[in-house]
Order: C-alpha cells, then structure tokens, then sequence
C-alpha cells in the first residue's frame, strides 16, 4: 500500500511539472476534436460547402497599411509572418474560404485581424475554420511541429470589461471549458493555474467573437481592455457586425476606440448563382424537388424581398432545411419554395427573413421514416420559447446558456425534453451556417 502511495504521489509530482509546451499540445488536440466533431456532426460538407468571399474593410475601419508595416517591423522575429509575404496593400486581402487562414498568418503584418460583416453572413463559422487552419498550421510549421500559439476561440457575450478584465475572463473560460487547465501550472510559474500560465507565455491566440453581442455602452470599453491586455506584437482577431464596430470608432460621445494595430475584412453576400445551383443540388440536382425552385433563383440577385433574403448562409440554409427533402423523405407534402415568391404575402426582406425562422422549428421536427423524432414540432416550439424568455429574463438576452444553471429554472412540471432540447437551441444560429461552410484545415495551410 506504501509503495502504491509513492507511485500515485511521483505521478502526480510528475503531472504537476509537466512543460507548459506540453500543456499546449493537449489543448490544441482538443480545441482541434472540438471543432472537427461539430463538422463531423453537422454535417457541413453535405452537400458540398458554400464558398464564403470577403473583401478588405473599409480603410475608415482599420489602419493604415504602412503603420501596419511600420508597427510588424517594431517585432522582428516575433510574429510567425516575414516582410516578404506580407500584402502590398490591403486589397491583396481579399479572398474566400480556406485562404482566411493565409491572411491573418502571412498576409496581414500585425497579425491583428477584424472579421467584419452583417448578421447571417457566416462570421462566426469562418472563425471556426480558421481555428481549424492554424491548428493545421501549427503541425505542420517549418519551425517546428506542434509549436507556436494555439487558437481558442472565446464568444465575447458573456463578458463585462467593467468588471473583469479580458486576460482574468479568459483565463476563466479556458478553466471552464478546457477543465484540466484549471489545474496548477508547473511551479516555475508561480502559485497560477495552466491558462493563467498558458496566457501569461503567449502560447493562446484569442479569437474574440462577437464583439457586437457585448452590450453598447460597455464596447469602448472593451476595446480598451482588449488593447490593453494584447499589446502590439500579440495576434488577436475579433469579430464584429459593421455597424457596431463603426459607432465605436465614431461615436456621438465620448472619446473613438478601435483595435489597435489591426487590418479587416468584411464578408460579401453569397453569389446568386451560387446559391441557385446549391439549392438544386441539395435537392437533388434534377426531378421534382429541384426543379421547384425555379421561381426563386429567377429572382436571385435582385432587389426583390427573396433576393435580398437569400445572400446569407443562414437564410440560404433555413431555406433548405424547410423545403428541401431530407434523405430517404419525399419532397410531396413540403412546402413550395415558389410561396417565397409571394410579394402579397412577404413584402419585404425582414417578411421573408420572418417566415424562414418562424417555419425552421417545424420543418427541423417533421417526422420522418428513417429518423423518428421523440417530439412532435409543437413540443419544441414550446421548449425553445420557454428557454428564450429564460435567457432573456435570466441573462440579458445574451445567447451563453450555462446548462448546469438550467435546473434552477425549470418547474417539475416541464418536462424533461427541456435539457435535451437545449442544445440545439444554443447553437441554431452555428449549425445553420455550418450546414453552408465546411472548415476544410487542410486546405487552408
């Protein structure tokens, strides 16, 4: 027993001081099984991805490119970047796709990235393959396998720079979401634990997501901190709609804020012709089901309500989800996508936007032979609008949802389709995207 004893404490003397490079190898691996489960899952090359285009943010948005050079040229040796692989200028930006990883890892001088664009438009998943693209990166790096920053992608939501500082809430999110971090780092690092550790050596890149969903009078704020805490010479990308971001740096009060040291890009609509062709093919390339969308991709492009409705990826797979058979299913009984069409019914663009959301709950719990489902579509009606009002009661309308917090709320009467129904709730908006864009990692080395 003695000696089982004296094993058990060397393991965990040994555990204790295990390099934080190491440490960093662990959390790469599951940030990395993360997110290629949610593509696995998801379903998100099927049936084959969306490309998504960007362009460079307007020049008002960012800085200039020549301090951006002069900036990356304060940090020699720093950044994993070289002078000759950086953009000339900031429309060498441009691109779509598995490129975003080259952007911000060899194109952009500062590494320090705004990722702008409306609602809908597929930021948070062009987040996702990123992080799966420098994951690729870090692997295969010339300068050494599994070395250099692992990416962690954390949703701004949540956080209230009034109250806790960026590096403090990150460290927190890691230990919450990655539970071994919570763990002591080795004691050449002082009495911290490993993300504080992790943090502290610059071996996290942050990829700050949703820097709208932070509440407006905290955002100068939050850029603030952020500068603060990620000093030039650190990488950082942050998402953001265009409006948002733009109060910030114009506002009517106050003093202007802005991610310093930064380029952007802004996302484009989806192509017309790229979305009619993914319709048709999702529905089956030929025959009834696809042929059914002929009015709608007559309108595609324009500046009629489905035309303007269907430039998003998460209005184009809202779309697909209602109208389009699933395998095994037939497309008689379905809806019709022509009724989109109906300019009587749905005059305007939010109308469409209105119709597509308020029928995704019924078309995502329509039964079918292959796949029963154990709730009928007014069940689930019923769970998603009590877990609303629970999140915008409980916390601010902000879309985090602590599950383990669920319990609190929820009456012995509600059934327990609850908890089990809660998942999808929480990341409708993700896989309505995700079902678009596939994350290819290895293209995007």
């Amino acid at each position: 027993m003695f000696l089982s004893w004296v094993t058990f404490r060397s393991g965990a003397e040994r555990a204790a001081e295990q390099p934080l490079e190491e440490i960093a190898e662990h959390l790469a691996q599951a940030v990395r099984n993360q997110w290629e489960t949610e593509v696995k899952v998801r379903r998100v090359n099927d049936p084959y991805p969306m490309t998504v285009r960007w362009r460079a943010a307007p020049d008002d948005l960012v800085e200039s490119w020549p301090l951006l050079q002069a900036t990356a040229g304060d940090w020699p040796g720093e950044l994993g970047s070289v002078p000759e692989e950086w953009a000339n200028s900031p429309a060498e930006l441009e691109g779509s796709g598995a490129e975003i990883t080259r952007v911000l890892a060899e194109r952009v001088p500062t590494q320090r990235l705004l990722v702008l664009g409306g609602p809908g438009v597929g930021k948070a998943v062009l987040l996702s393959r990123l992080v799966l693209g420098l994951l690729h990166r870090r692997m295969t790096s010339a300068a050494g396998p599994h070395t250099g920053a692992v990416p962690v992608l954390f949703p701004l939501a949540t956080w209230n720079p009034t109250r806790q500082d960026l590096y403090a809430w990150m460290a927190e999110r890691l230990a919450s979401d990655y539970p071994t971090l919570a763990e002591p780092a080795p004691k050449r690092y002082g009495q911290i634990d490993r993300a504080r550790a992790l943090l502290g050596r610059r071996l996290i890149l942050p990829v700050l997501d949703g820097f709208d969903e932070i509440p407006t009078p905290l955002r100068a704020a939050a850029l603030s901190a952020i500068n603060e805490a990620l000093p030039m010479g650190h990488p950082v990308v942050l998402s953001s709609r265009v409006g948002e971001y733009r109060e910030v740096l114009y506002p009517h009060f106050g003093l202007p804020a802005r991610l310093a040291g930064a380029a952007g890009i802004e996302l484009r609509p989806l192509d017309a012709e790229d979305v009619a062709a993914y319709l048709r093919r999702d529905a089956g390339a030929g025959g009834y089901a696809a042929d059914r969308w002929g009015p709608v991709a007559a309108q595609l492009g324009t500046t009629t309500p489905v035309g303007e409705a269907l430039r998003t990826p998460l209005m184009l797979f809202l779309a697909r989800a209602i109208y389009n058979p699933r395998p095994g299913e037939s497309s008689h009984g379905l809806p019709n996508p022509g009724e989109l069409c109906d300019t009587s019914r749905l005059s305007t663009r939010v109308a469409v936007d209105r119709h597509l959301f308020s029928a995704f709950i019924t078309a995502a719990y329509r039964s079918h032979p292959r796949y029963p489902c154990r709730w009928t579509p007014q069940q689930a009606q019923r769970t998603f609008v009590f877990l609303a009002r629970y999140l915008h009661r409980v916390h601010n309308a902000t879309p985090d949802l602590a599950w383990w917090q669920l319990r609190r709320a929820v009456q012995r009467s509600i059934p327990a389709m609850v908890t089990q129904a809660m998942y999808l709730f929480l990341s409708v908006v993700f896989t309505a995207i995700s079902f678009i864009i596939a994350p290819d990692a290895r293209a995007s080395a």
